[in-house]
């Protein structure tokens, strides 16, 4: 009977704890999505790593300007746009009405940040000029035999020198390849704000580093395949920042919904420890919670949209929620009237904001469980078993 009573009341708490965490998590996405803490926290991190011993952001802010990047902005709604004009978001004035992407696909940080890196058009350079040189050579060669206009041979020649001229515009121009579509270097910028950023970016990334010495090593007939090779490598240099990235993000949202969960606690009076108490005492109390919750298990219809009228419906339940009302009976259970009642709610008070920043998927995984674990431990009477009792 002792262990029965503990899995009813585990589950009965179990599933508080899902409601709980669904209002909380649809609240605390609702303030990431309006502060773009994704966004932010993704720029924050690339500027980590690339503009980590520059002292400012320039390269950072010169990739989220590449076309690329660009084209993962996203409109402002309209209260993202009031806030942003009274500088309550911090982002660049260069956002303007955009918001700016909270993901930045592997490939298409790679080829913007070796385009700012200048190593694309340097490649783009190097292509042309040999195309260029090849083209002289079948000029010469067509001026020292002499070969007359109709010869086969120099019209074959002839349509070569074409191909070769459009292979040499094709390699100059920005939008012939994938790896190519990004604008040209600007020839204005001096050869130290070509290379700065680039020594910067590698000075603290030793894999990167290697990779880079590959690339040089590697320049002539296999520059591009070892250019290809070192995108490759910052894709995957990149996926493993985001990874990193993204637990980071996890550790902080569950630190805001463990303040929300807090937060609503005191306003709500939502006291894990009084809650225990009153499936404790009361059967039929926790008898149609577990009703409640062994239907959610079995046709989830909790969302984070009816969290709030789910709440409502388990304080109808006579669970103690909420707080009492003005002109109610005095004292109301719910307030305490002693210091070691308020020591006792607050701590109720904590442990459900704990209990929030779990998530709904951590509560509904173990509800389940307990569920389960409680279904099987009541085995029905064998008919064997009842002929013999008669």
């Amino acid at each position: 009977m002792f262990s029965s009573t503990v899995l009813e009341v585990a589950i009965g708490l179990f599933f508080f704890y899902l409601v709980v965490s669904l209002f909380t998590s649809q609240i605390a996405e609702g303030i990431s999505s309006l502060f773009d803490y994704r966004a932010q926290d993704l720029r924050r991190g690339i500027q980590q790593l690339l503009d980590r011993n520059a002292g400012t952001s320039r390269l950072t802010a010169q990739l989220y300007q590449h076309p690329l990047i660009r084209s993962l902005f996203t409109p402002k709604g309209v209260l993202t746009r009031a806030l942003a004009r009274f500088n309550v978001l911090r982002q660049p004035a260069s956002t303007g009405d955009l918001r700016p992407p909270s993901y930045i696909p592997a490939k298409d940080f790679a080829v913007a940040l070796l385009d700012q890196l200048k190593l694309l058009n340097q490649q783009r350079e190097t292509l042309s000029t040999e195309a260029q040189n090849i083209a002289v050579a079948l000029n010469e060669f067509v001026r020292i035999n002499k070969l007359d206009p109709n010869n086969p041979l120099r019209r074959a020649l002839e349509d070569m020198l074409s191909t070769v001229d459009q292979k040499s515009a094709a390699a100059a121009s920005p939008s012939a390849t994938v790896l190519a579509q990004t604008p040209s270097t600007n020839p204005t910028n001096s050869d130290a704000e070509q290379v700065n950023p680039l020594l910067t970016l590698l000075k603290d990334n030793p894999y990167l580093q290697a990779e880079f010495d590959k690339l040089m090593a590697g320049r002539g007939t296999s520059a591009p395949i070892v250019l290809a090779n070192f995108q490759a490598e910052i894709e995957q240099w990149y996926d493993a920042f985001m990874q990193r990235l993204s637990g980071r993000y996890k550790r902080n949202m569950r630190w805001l919904t463990f303040l929300i969960g807090l937060v609503l606690s005191v306003l709500f009076n939502l006291d894990s420890l009084a809650i225990t108490f009153q499936l404790w005492r009361q059967p039929t109390l926790r008898a149609e919670v577990i009703a409640r919750a062994q239907q959610e298990v079995n046709l989830p219809t909790t969302t984070p949209e009816t969290a709030e009228a789910q709440l409502q419906e388990l304080q109808a339940l006579d669970l103690p929620l909420g707080w009492p009302n003005e002109g109610s009976v005095s004292p109301d259970p719910r307030v305490p009237t002693a210091p070691r009642g308020w020591l006792y709610k607050f701590l109720g008070w904590l442990i459900t904001g704990f209990a929030a920043s779990q998530g709904a998927p951590f509560w509904f995984e173990l509800l389940g469980r307990v569920v389960n674990v409680r279904n099987t431990g009541r085995k029905p009477d064998s008919p064997s078993t009842d002929r013999a009792d008669r």
